[in-house]
């Protein structure tokens, strides 16, 4: 068993909070984070090649360019990516804060577009 608490996770690069993955829990084929972000802000477009990736809106709107075609979601909603699924996002709403879950735990397999 591993607990932490967000509150516990210095933010990371740019708007991420890592809490459980191999760094710190007994886990190598999975990433768990949160991320919180500002009105405008966004995340370039960027694709991986092996890694899965769930994120979950806890809170805001969120516009999101998946293969070059945008979609908005909001709180309560859920979205994935497959390899290879090209996506990026921008913050609608004054405030977002997403639940990120990838797996496997390839830090190195991110590419930006």
């Amino acid at each position: 068993m591993f607990i932490i608490n967000e509150k516990e996770v210095e933010k990371g690069e740019k708007i991420s909070k890592w809490l459980i993955g191999p760094w710190n829990a007994s886990i190598n084929e999975v990433e768990l984070g949160v991320a919180e972000f500002n009105k405008g802000e966004s995340f370039r477009a960027h694709f991986h090649l092996e890694v899965q990736e769930i994120l979950y809106i806890i809170e805001g709107l969120i516009e999101f360019d998946v293969n070059h075609k945008k979609i908005n979601l909001g709180k309560g909603t859920a979205i994935y990516f497959e390899p290879n699924e090209t996506h990026s996002l921008r913050v609608l709403s004054d405030y977002a804060k997403i639940l990120t879950v990838k797996s496997p735990s390839r830090p190195k397999d991110k590419f930006y577009i």
